[in-house]
Formats: structure tokens, sequence, C-alpha cells
């Protein structure tokens, strides 16, 4: 599904380079790069969840989220709920511990060089 999302967006480049669309193009490739929901790949999903974890941006991550859980996770079967409810929590854990290893990590080397 993916690849083939792609090959679409690469036909329509094509016709809009071939038309001399170049405001449409670049209006596309603007489109493409701010589209939440990455194509649902799920490799791209994971790196946009990754990347907030990285920057401590805690109130986009949880929107992100909430965004993914309305869109995607609201339409899953019942039976996949508590799946869903033990990622939340796993990434929400892994955000905690990211942000308290890096404080912690600064915080022993203020503390290394406050005693050297």
């Amino acid at each position: 599904m993916a690849a083939a999302a792609e090959r679409t967006d690469e036909l329509v480049r094509e016709y809009l380079l071939f038309r001399g669309f170049t405001a449409a193009l670049k209006q596309l490739d603007a489109e493409i790069k701010a589209d939440r929901e990455k194509g649902f790949r799920v490799d791209k999903i994971v790196e946009q969840l990754q990347q907030f974890v990285q920057s401590y941006d805690l109130a986009a991550l949880r929107d992100y989220w909430g965004y993914l859980d309305r869109r995607l996770f609201s339409r899953l079967e019942d039976v996949y709920r508590p799946t869903v409810n033990k990622l939340k929590t796993s990434l929400y854990r892994y955000y905690l511990v990211h942000t308290v290893q890096v404080v912690l990590g600064l915080s022993v080397h203020v503390m290394s060089l406050a005693v050297a």
C-alpha cells in the first residue's frame, strides 16, 4: 500500500513538472512533508514519534498520539485495544526514561566539572 502511494506521488510530480506547474509541485511537496499520517508507513510514524522523544516535545508527542488514536487505532477491533494501550504506556515510559537519563547525565557531567 505504501509503495503504491509513493508511486502515485511520483507520477503526480512528473505530471506537474511536465505541465510546468512548479508552484503546485512545491505545494505538493510541502503537503507531503507535513503529512501527519506519513502515508501510514510504520517506519515514518515511528521516526516521527522518536523525533518528538529526542526533542523532548511532550505536547507534540501527545498530540500526535491522539491523532493516531482518532484516525487509526479507533478503527481497530476491540480485541486490539489492550495492545494499543500498552503501546501508549510504553511510549510514554520511553519518553520519561530518555528524559531522565539525559537530565541525570547532564547533572553528573556538571558535577564532575565542578569537582575538577
